[in-house]
């Protein structure tokens, strides 16, 4: 549902792939939490396991952020419109109160 809302609930292939790809991120994040809770409550075989569930969902989780990171900006403009916050690129080329000009 969220990658759906992101994509602006369009029914393209782009927009379903987009979903899958943000529900497997939305999971991973909620199995990475449990499974970092485990590592700090629990010891022995179980939190040797429980680090690997973290790794492995920690992962998922960064490639989800990215991918969310690239998408968003793509589909609405309206991400850079926040007051005085402009684009990244914008926010890097200021150096104190001179303006580079980007590359």
């Amino acid at each position: 549902m969220l990658g759906m809302y992101v994509m602006g609930f369009q029914s393209t292939f782009a927009a379903y792939s987009f979903s899958i790809l943000s529900a497997f991120g939305v999971v991973a994040a909620y199995t990475y939490i449990g499974a970092s809770w485990l590592v700090m409550k629990t010891e022995g075989q179980l939190q040797k396991q429980a680090v690997q569930w973290a790794k492995k969902s920690g992962w998922i989780c960064f490639i989800g952020v990215i991918a969310v990171s690239i998408v968003n900006p793509s589909i609405n403009e309206g991400v850079y419109d926040i007051e005085g916050v402009g684009s990244p690129i914008n926010q890097l080329c200021q150096v104190g109160n001179k303006k580079l000009s980007p590359v």
